[in-house]
């Protein structure tokens, strides 16, 4: 028996054989456990098959083809809205193309939950405000695992995968999340590291538990990168007076703060700090953020300090000693990658004075730059780290690692 349903705008054949359900699209094959029954229930109700299987291996198994959404041709999108329209007309990358000039850029906007992504391309033309016909959607991914999703990009149709491919190649783009802009410049920022499913998860989090909350007034991000998290908290904590931002690439504050600077409004006092660590931060914060480096490496200690977990270590010995103590709400939020957990747990092991919350947890592929791991090193995160290995063919992505966000407070 054979049914022919529609997802994402791309048919899907559903094909039911004596061993099993059989999902087939653009050549490829997948088998999932279900029966004819299950087939007949789908056809009947138009339901998805997708939802229907939603929770099992098999929506991890339909996690590429499933997360694709085309923009049709000429499809007017309604959520570009004049407000954000406007947000990226502030945007300083814009501002800088001159009269007679062009540029491509690169839009990625994400869902305030991280149910989607949608991937735009801007073509701005001079000194001419954007309008939104330069604003031309492409494609959206539902439920993103990474900002730059190659494998879900490659399984795009020839035109859109293309059309994405040359937009990261041009180099710049624009991410915003939760009416937080960031821009990444290429003649400008090439040492700095861009948003990536770190960070926006961050934002994720703290947005749902409330930590841009009105007794915060003092915030300090170590290892600030792009600004994206500094920057949510100039726009979403109503009450703020100072934002500390710390790295140690002088190209990194000069893109945070270039990015914050678009909406810092008077009365908060924003502090660049060219330094590792937390040693030059104030000692009286409300919010302590840091997406620190969190994949293991052998022997880092003898090393460098700030490589492999050395930076978390740091952020658990020292970061209550920051808080303000005339606030119970104070708090340090971080982002621990499995990857790094059993470090973390021997960083809090017998700390009586700290209180351990964990919020939020995301699995994802793990994207670095495998040509610096030797295989000592792979060998050391696979067995003693806990770095998942998949089937790339069936998830897109052979390394996988679970991110956990912590709020760390004192008890």
């Amino acid at each position: 028996m054979t049914i022919d349903t529609k997802v994402s705008f791309t048919p899907v054949r559903v094909v039911v054989r004596n061993d099993g359900l059989y999902l087939q699209r653009r050549g490829e094959s997948i088998k999932v456990p279900a029966s004819e029954a299950t087939a007949r229930y789908i056809s009947q109700a138009g339901m998805s098959v997708f939802d229907v299987l939603i929770g099992s291996t098999t929506r991890q198994a339909l996690n590429i083809s499933e997360r694709l959404v085309l923009s049709p041709s000429g499809a007017k999108d309604r959520t570009l809205t004049p407000d954000l329209i406007q947000g990226l007309n502030n945007m300083p990358l814009l501002l800088s193309v001159l009269p007679g000039q062009k540029m491509q850029v690169l839009f990625l906007r994400l869902a305030e939950d991280l149910s989607n992504m949608k991937i735009y391309a801007i073509k701005k033309h001079g000194a001419i405000p954007l309008s939104e016909s330069d604003i031309v959607p492409v494609a959206q991914i539902e439920r993103p695992t990474l900002l730059y999703p190659t494998a879900e990009i490659s399984a795009l149709p020839s035109e859109q995968r293309d059309i994405i491919y040359n937009l990261y190649r041009y180099g710049n783009y624009i991410t915003e999340m939760d009416q937080v802009f960031i821009e990444w410049n290429a003649s400008q920022d090439r040492n700095v590291w861009g948003p990536s499913i770190d960070t926006v998860y961050m934002l994720y989090a703290l947005r749902k538990h409330g930590l841009f909350n009105e007794n915060t007034r003092k915030v300090a991000e170590i290892g600030t990168g792009n600004g994206m998290l500094a920057k949510a908290a100039v726009i979403h904590a109503p009450n703020l007076e100072q934002i500390e931002i710390t790295d140690i690439e002088l190209t990194a504050l000069a893109c945070a703060e270039r990015n914050i600077k678009v909406n810092l409004r008077d009365g908060v006092y924003l502090a660049g700090i060219h330094a590792p660590g937390l040693r030059k931060i104030d000692r009286n914060v409300d919010l302590l953020i840091s997406n620190p480096p969190y994949v293991p490496k052998p022997k880092a200690q003898e090393t460098n300090p700030y490589e492999g977990t050395g930076l978390i270590r740091e952020v658990v010995a020292e970061g209550l000693s920051h808080l303000n103590p005339n606030n119970p709400e104070a708090a340090i939020m971080i982002n621990i990658s499995s990857l790094a957990l059993k470090d973390f747990h021997d960083f809090i092991r017998g700390r009586d004075d700290l209180r351990v919350e964990r919020l939020e947890s995301l699995t994802v592929p793990l994207k670095i730059n495998w040509t610096q791991i030797n295989p000592e090193w792979m060998d050391f995160l696979i067995k003693e780290c806990g770095l998942e290995l998949r089937d790339p063919s069936v998830f897109g992505y052979k390394f996988w690692h679970t991110l956990h966000i912590y709020k760390l407070s004192i008890k």
